[in-house]
């Protein structure tokens, strides 16, 4: 099973290289990467630890050192193009060395495509749940001075989802092995593990009550945390109280218990990130990516070149020219789209990117007009034109390298994503969708129904951004 699993994990790893590769957006696919080295050995070398020993060579032994094997040498090729001089050096000694007839460099080597068969998604989602919760068991020992090596009679589990009632199910026997315990039990709520009591502030007590304050302190003491108080609120202070608890325990780190500590992260729910925050997120990644991209120019002369004798007026050294990120947002006003909602997302946006620091445009396209026209404001691109006809990003993007000058290297699309687009995105610039609508989806390839699989996608409406989130992971 955990070949099966490091498997799956890796064949995903691939079409998020290659999507991240193809996008712009190596900063995503290295945080991905290293989450998966992370877990390939903490994880699947610690608990197949077991296999590798021993002097003959077994099935089960012969599987393990293939699979490491494989992985290791498929994560050195798609890590390749990051980290050069490193992913050279393991395939020399891993590939180079060991096998005859192989490839020089891990760079001729053509980059790997993922294998659906292998991908086993119910399998990943129960090991990544598996990983949360050991990672939670070993907070709360440390939290409580425990040593693994100490034996607990019992772990005690609140799945917040059905994903992690099956991974303890079917992970049982790691569980109490690596959290060394003698038995796992699974709770539906943690109310009974938990006990609320209410203590008076004699300071605030007695400022409002005066000569009453002792029968005050009295009826405070009586009280369980509930009365008087509706589901609603409760909820609400149960929430306040796992907030706080987090807050403390960042900021101090101690002076909170370890069963709180446990309660109030299997409480809170992870934060939803709004679309203004993805937007301005993604695009300080462009534009920082867009600086990184320096080029030469023969036709102006590197002040360095004076050294050698040489005036400025000979261009005979090529100057690096480090390029300034433009940023335009361009607007869909294609029949389809919804005016009071395309006004509302695009009201929003100037705010968001001049914090940028960086130039900013704004144009507006359409289908029939197959131009792009840039405007300092978008109350002037909204006015732009009135729409007419399907849309079809294909022109949009044949103007775009038409033109010669102030042409954006960061390139913002507010749509509902309804139409043809190209199959490969554009040179040297980073595009990101800005979906709206209750309806809104990615563009497809001309005129198929495969999507797009270029560029980054931000969905303002939530219910529609849950979704897509909930499918990519």
């Amino acid at each position: 099973m955990l070949d099966r699993w490091i498997l799956s994990d890796l064949n995903k790893l691939i079409k998020t290289a290659r999507e991240s590769y193809g996008g712009f957006d190596v900063a995503h696919f290295c945080a991905e990467a290293h989450q998966f080295i992370e877990a390939l050995s903490t994880w699947y070398v610690r608990r197949s630890r077991r296999r590798f020993y021993g002097q003959d060579w077994p099935a089960e032994k012969r599987a393990a050192y293939a699979t490491l094997y494989k992985v290791l040498t498929t994560f050195n090729r798609i890590v390749a193009p990051v980290v050069p001089f490193m992913s050279e050096t393991i395939y020399q000694h891993l590939v180079a060395d060991q096998i005859d007839g192989s490839a020089a460099s891990v760079h001729h080597l053509p980059f790997p495509e993922a294998d659906e068969d292998l991908i086993d998604e119910p399998l990943s989602a129960h090991v990544a749940a598996t990983l949360r919760i050991m990672s939670l068991g070993r907070s709360a020992r440390k939290e409580s001075k425990l040593k693994v090596r100490q034996p607990l009679a019992e772990l005690v589990v609140v799945p917040k989802d059905q994903e992690e009632r099956q991974a303890v199910e079917l992970f049982e026997d790691h569980f109490l092995e690596e959290l060394n315990v003698k038995k796992v039990s699974l709770r539906e709520n943690a109310d009974d593990l938990i006990t609320v009591s209410v203590e008076p502030n004699m300071k605030a007590i007695g400022a409002k009550f005066g000569r009453d304050t002792a029968a005050a302190r009295e009826a405070v003491c009586k009280l369980d945390g509930k009365e008087g108080r509706s589901d609603a609120e409760l909820e609400r202070i149960r929430d306040q109280v796992a907030e706080a608890a987090i807050e403390h325990e960042k900021h101090y780190g101690t002076g909170v218990s370890p069963g709180l500590l446990w309660w109030a992260k299997q409480r809170l729910k992870p934060p939803v990130v709004r679309w203004e925050q993805q937007l301005a997120s993604l695009t300080r990644q462009a534009v920082a990516y867009q600086e990184g991209m320096v080029d030469y120019r023969d036709d102006i002369p590197n002040p360095e070149q004076s050294v050698l004798g040489y005036g400025p007026d000979i261009p005979l050294l090529p100057a690096l020219v480090a390029p300034v990120p433009e940023v335009m947002f361009l607007v869909d006003r294609s029949y389809s789209m919804s005016e009071r909602e395309l006004t509302e997302v695009a009201q929003e946006v100037p705010g968001i990117l001049r914090t940028l620091s960086t130039p900013l445009n704004f144009g507006s396209f359409d289908t029939e007009m197959q131009a792009i026209k840039k405007v300092s404001t978008v109350k002037e691109a909204l006015k732009l034109f009135k729409g007419g006809g399907g849309t079809d990003f294909r022109p949009i993007f044949a103007a775009l390298k038409k033109m010669k000058s102030n042409r954006p290297s960061v390139l913002i699309i507010g749509t509902d994503g309804c139409g043809p687009a190209p199959a490969e995105p554009p040179k040297g610039v980073s595009v990101i969708w800005l979906l709206v609508g209750r309806s809104a989806e990615k563009p497809s390839i001309g005129n198929s129904e495969t999507p797009i699989r270029w560029g980054k996608f931000i969905y303002t409406n939530p219910e529609l951004r849950a979704v897509h989130v909930s499918a990519a992971a």
